[in-house]
């Protein structure tokens, strides 16, 4: 059984997962930069790079849950939780002057992507049942349960950070918190990108 629109959503899904890696150890370059008492410009130049590379990642994502979403529902799914989250994240911002619906709506929307990648594992595992591959889909459950582990540490250190980063100046702790946060991402991102790659080698 074949499942092209699949291959070609994962395979996107793959490759935004890299430039996420990618752009993971650039911010916390820049966040080791910034902690300096006088930032070089490096660390301006290095976080424009980071954020450009999220933003291209994140159009990669929606196109690949597009495409593999016509193979699995699932991956629909994941499209819908992901337009949620940029509208929470949208709520967030607008409500600057308010600390509490800020960080709640913040949060949820952390949340939302959270369960973007919950929805493209239970995909990957959807896709590994119909094709007869027992291990990428028993392999499924476990890797759900070290992400989430991973992102919610992560996120939990990035709260923490922003408490050090009040006022005019990052403190030096700021800087080492946000880049703990930031090897803790990519560890996590580099788990759910190897079973990204499994999927793909599977559909191929």
């Amino acid at each position: 059984m074949k499942f092209p629109n699949a291959l070609k959503g994962i395979s996107k899904l793959y490759t935004a997962e890299i430039m996420v890696v990618i752009s993971a150890i650039a911010l916390g370059i820049s966040s080791l930069l910034f902690a300096q008492q006088n930032p070089p410009a490096a660390a301006v130049v290095i976080g424009l790079i980071a954020t450009l590379l999220i933003l291209i990642a994140f159009i990669l994502q929606l196109v690949g849950l597009v495409n593999a979403g016509k193979d699995e529902p699932f991956f629909k799914k994941g499209l819908i939780m992901t337009i949620a989250g940029i509208a929470l994240s949208a709520l967030s911002s607008s409500f600057a002057n308010n600390a509490f619906l800020a960080q709640l709506f913040s949060a949820l929307s952390h949340i939302a992507s959270l369960l973007v990648t919950v929805l493209v594992i239970k995909g990957v595992m959807s896709l590994a049942a119909k094709v007869g591959n027992e291990e990428i889909e028993q392999k499924g459950n476990s890797i759900i349960k070290i992400v989430a582990i991973l992102y919610v540490i992560s996120i939990v250190l990035q709260f923490i950070q922003a408490i050090f980063s009040k006022g005019d100046t990052v403190s030096a702790a700021a800087g080492i918190i946000g880049l703990v946060a930031e090897i803790v991402s990519i560890i996590q991102s580099i788990i759910y990108l190897r079973y990204l790659g499994s999927a793909k080698q599977m559909l191929s």
